[in-house]
């Protein structure tokens, strides 16, 4: 590999930490912008997604910023946060920024999620943002439907949710209940929670469990989201989504959230396989600058793999390609249990032909990188295609 890309030396952590103390963070971050624009840029001009999440980086030093707050591996130990953006069909890291360790909220996050995209031209601009229970917040849906841009996110079940589940459970059956695939059914409400500008659109997900914790010894508290649906009836496990998608096909809303699995397995890798927890220094511009170091050879590998891919040179995906929730799809196969999703996105009103568009990622990324000949010119219809990218990214091929 080293010959491969003309590497012939490998820099040590601490020349890495010498190298860039003296730098300016302007200039630096600057450069890394532009190096990390390079791997993606030539896919912005067609549909896609951009996914948001936060993971937590543990310290044991004494670096700058290093607080206590949520740390659910290390409970109690200090650590940075990093904000990060992707593109998870193609496997791309778009943007990382690290904060204090009791940064985790999403609104930490939205400078840089909102300053990456208005330097942007608007035809860059992803068609749909996702994110999980972290980013259903009046601050990143007002900052979405300002910008006309449409979101998924998860909602916390606060109080008022769960009245909402409650209301639903005792109308039963005649709340209009459909199916969603995975054993979960689903419908579409209105809501308005307190500190919200207006009444959004929720998608309420219920699938039904054996026994929740709590029948056998009513003394303990049923788990959150279990709600009994009548005395002596059935149990359920409840997720409930917020968009300002119009989409009808409630299959589809459903399956597009779930396959935010591939974000998720994307952030695991950096973690525990690319060394996004393992580098510290005693200053945070150092500590960003190596996240977004690591982020950006994560794409020339995502790149080189999945071009040899397309060329055949080795047999298929790794397992990390996996991209939805206990369908166990793949970027570019199709799996026969994920037929009943891709008949329904095809009839769905936004629904389009499938048009293998993560073949056409692949190309580009690769064309802008000098690795691949030239390909045609991709097209973009934002406003039409949501469930297309949906189909797609469930596996449809040309």
């Amino acid at each position: 590999m080293p010959g491969l890309l003309g590497i012939r030396q490998f820099r040590s952590e601490d020349s890495i930490r010498r190298a860039f103390e003296k730098q300016d963070e302007a200039a630096l971050t600057l450069w890394m912008d532009r190096q990390l624009d390079i791997t993606f840029s030539a896919l912005l001009r067609q549909d896609w997604i951009i996914d948001l999440d936060a993971t937590v980086k543990t310290l044991y030093g004494r670096q700058e910023e290093a607080r206590v707050g949520y740390n659910p591996m290390k409970p109690g130990r200090p650590s940075h946060v990093y904000h990060a953006m992707v593109l998870s069909l193609a496997r791309l890291v778009l943007n990382v920024d690290a904060e204090a360790g009791n940064h985790t909220a999403s609104t930490y996050g939205s400078d840089g999620i909102w300053g990456w995209l208005d330097a942007r031209d608007r035809e860059d601009w992803p068609t749909l943002m996702r994110g999980d229970i972290a980013y259903g917040n009046e601050e990143m849906m007002s900052g979405c439907e300002a910008r006309g841009l449409a979101y998924l996110f998860k909602l916390r079940q606060s109080q008022r949710v769960g009245d909402l589940l409650g209301k639903l459970a005792r109308q039963g059956q005649r709340a209009g209940w459909t199916p969603a695939g995975k054993g979960w059914e689903t419908v579409s409400q209105q809501l308005q929670l307190q500190g919200w500008s207006a009444a959004r659109r929720v998608i309420v997900m219920r699938r039904k469990i054996a026994q929740p914790l709590g029948e056998e010894h009513p003394a303990q508290l049923l788990l959150s989201g279990i709600t009994l649906e009548h005395r002596g009836g059935e149990h359920y496990e409840h997720a409930v989504l917020v968009t300002n998608w119009r989409e009808a096909d409630l299959l589809a809303v459903a399956q597009l959230y779930r396959d935010r699995a591939g974000a998720e397995n994307l952030f695991d890798e950096l973690k525990n396989q690319w060394g996004w927890t393992g580098f510290s220094t005693q200053d945070l511009k150092r500590s960003q600058l190596m996240a977004r170091i690591v982020a950006l050879i994560y794409n020339w590998w995502s790149i080189f793999y999945e071009d040899g891919n397309r060329r055949g040179s080795w047999g298929g995906h790794h397992d990390e390609a996996a991209v939805s929730a206990g369908g166990g799809a793949k970027i570019t196969a199709c799996q026969p249990d994920e037929a009943e999703y891709l008949k329904c996105a095809r009839e769905s009103e936004a629904g389009g032909a499938v048009t293998g568009s993560d073949q056409r990622m692949v190309e580009a990324v690769c064309e802008a990188c000098g690795a691949v000949e030239p390909v045609g010119a991709l097209g973009r219809d934002a406003d039409q295609n949501l469930s297309r990218i949906w189909e797609v990214s469930n596996g449809g091929e040309e």
